[in-house]
């Protein structure tokens, strides 16, 4: 299952606000809580990414870049 850049860098975002160190402990946070649900784009019951995917998708989007940084 794919995910949109946009969703992956609002979990990440979630990630740093919420200070939650891994995208396992992300994804947990996020299936239980709807308001965060609903920010990364998801309804209810619609399947989001296993964390392994997007921590793949993490490293082949941000690693070795300094957009989070700057951010």
């Amino acid at each position: 299952m794919g995910i949109y850049p946009v969703s992956l860098f609002k979990i990440v975002m979630i990630q740093y606000i919420f200070r939650i160190r891994n995208m396992h402990q992300s994804i947990k946070a996020i299936e239980s809580n709807y308001a965060q649900l609903w920010s990364i784009s998801y309804d209810i019951g619609e399947d989001i990414p296993h964390f392994s995917t997007l921590e793949k998708h993490y490293c082949r989007l941000f690693k070795d870049t300094d957009y989070l940084h700057e951010f």
